[in-house]
């Protein structure tokens, strides 16, 4: 038995998500280990449905995973591996707190955060700590937090991309002044992601087609080399306290849509490829229609518990156990795992999600004040502007760098022929993505982000169909 895995008769993961476990059958036993490539002999063969999942999704959700026959326990699940594949447990919510006043529940959460990031902190008395900070409400209330609470020293950590780009320096800059952080900022470069983004694909168990990837890499790294080795995050705040990303399908719904239009919705909100799959994918691979594809919202859009009654609610259950499961905690782990630094997510402390839960939705999402209560939760914590500033979100540009010096990269990558991908996907697509063919709305750079960050997954893990070299680079110039 490879050494790595173990051959159990009960398999458990925790309730939102942090760790993971894969498992396969195997003729008398069930294996399972916390990387699919620690189980034994495991072939490298592409799950097709996986793979039209990520081209939809930039992230392969639910239980699938790249590897054929290889499965992920989904979170909350306590499993005996007999009888039908696991589901999704429920996750189980004090509904004694509901419909209080938005002070309460503000009152509540900041007590919860208190004790959460206490607790993280506890074992790591003295020792230096790091926050990355975008200078969004979300990542600057853990820095606010952990600065509070701690009583080691406190490094902040940004990005930028170069002075042609906007850039968030003036708000993280803002909160790490008024904190009194020890504050680092990076400047990520087309170069950077040339270099760097095979090795993060090699890190990930499943593909992350998120351009961000590569920069939190590098974030991870800056990290280590001050000597920290744990690090905190923001992530979590817009799946558990309701983001923007809701509101179309709140409408829909609103509006009387049925399952399987919610479903294309919530790809679409994506804005990946799932209205390209019928030009993308070569004709022997296997197109699910849009029931198909549904099912895996199934479980979520069509909750009968009580604290599901709300369909917003409904929406934040899918978007924790689906994107923050499969691809938010994903990444920060197995990144923070290579690079030596624990990653925390406090926002997704199972405690933090439930009392996002027990909030109303008009508190949550109400058209004016997105995430209310998370605001008024640190109000006196961080400045006002900060507190109340419209999300904006960090866009890696590589709208312009597939237009300019990556463009040869991608070419080469995807075009040549030792392309991994070939086999699935039709060049002619690609082609015209990388050529900047006309686009009802301009998302070239992404689309060939998702498909090359797959490719580049499929060869650092194996799937290579000749021989693959170093990737050339005597074509490489900067400019």
């Amino acid at each position: 038995m490879h050494p790595r895995q173990t051959a159990l008769d009960r398999l458990f993961r925790d309730a939102i998500g942090e760790q993971t476990v894969y498992y396969r059958h195997h003729p008398g036993k069930l294996l399972n280990a916390q990387h699919p490539v620690n189980l034994a002999d495991t072939p490298r063969t592409l799950d097709e449905r996986a793979l039209i999942d990520y081209l939809c999704c930039a992230f392969v959700p639910g239980s699938r995973t790249m590897f054929a026959g290889v499965s992920e326990l989904r979170p909350g699940v306590d499993w005996d591996g007999l009888g039908l594949a696991p589901t999704d447990a429920p996750l189980l919510l004090d509904s004694n707190n509901f419909d209080r006043p938005l002070d309460w529940y503000a009152k509540h959460l900041k007590e919860l955060l208190t004790t959460v990031i206490s607790e993280h902190l506890a074992p790591l008395a003295g020792q230096p700590i790091g926050v990355f900070l975008s200078g969004g409400l979300d990542s600057s209330l853990v820095a606010a937090f952990v600065k509070q609470l701690h009583d080691g020293d406190v490094h902040t950590i940004s990005i930028h991309f170069g002075d042609a780009y906007a850039n968030e320096l003036e708000w993280s800059g803002m909160v790490a002044e008024h904190l009194g952080t020890q504050h680092h900022v990076l400047e990520i470069t087309e170069r950077t992601i040339h270099e760097r983004t095979a090795d993060v694909m090699g890190m990930l168990d499943d593909p992350i087609g998120d351009p961000l990837t590569t920069p939190n890499l590098v974030m991870f790294e800056k990290a280590a080399s001050l000597g920290l080795r744990h690090i905190f995050n923001g992530e979590g705040g817009d799946p558990t306290f309701g983001g923007p990303k809701n509101v179309p399908m709140v409408l829909h719904q609103v509006y009387g849509g049925h399952t399987d239009e919610l479903a294309a919705m919530y790809f679409r909100s994506f804005q990946k490829c799932f209205d390209d799959l019928d030009a993308l994918l070569n004709p022997q691979i296997q197109r699910p229609g849009v029931h198909e594809l549904s099912q895996l919202l199934h479980p979520y859009l069509s909750d009968d518990s009580a604290v599901m009654q709300s369909f917003l609610n409904r929406l934040m259950w899918m978007n924790v156990r689906l994107k923050g499961a499969d691809q938010i905690l994903a990444k920060v782990r197995d990144i923070g795992n290579a690079t030596g630094v624990q990653a925390h997510s406090p926002l997704f402390d199972k405690r933090i999600v439930q009392a996002g839960f027990e909030v109303p939705a008009a508190l949550k999402l109400d058209g004016r004040r997105e995430k209310a209560v998370l605001k008024d939760a640190v109000k006196g914590l961080l400045p006002d502007a900060v507190i109340e500033r419209p999300k904006s979100g960090m866009m890696v540009p590589v709208q312009k760098w597939f237009r300019g010096p990556l463009k040869p990269w991608a070419e080469e990558l995807l075009l040549g022929k030792e392309a991994c991908i070939a086999p699935y996907i039709r060049q002619e697509p690609l082609r015209a993505w990388l050529e900047y063919a006309p686009m009802t709305y301009p998302r070239h750079g992404v689309k060939i982000w998702l498909v090359l960050a797959l490719e580049l997954w499929l060869k650092t893990h194996g799937f290579e169909r000749h021989a693959w070299p170093q990737l050339a680079r005597k074509w490489w110039t900067f400019r």
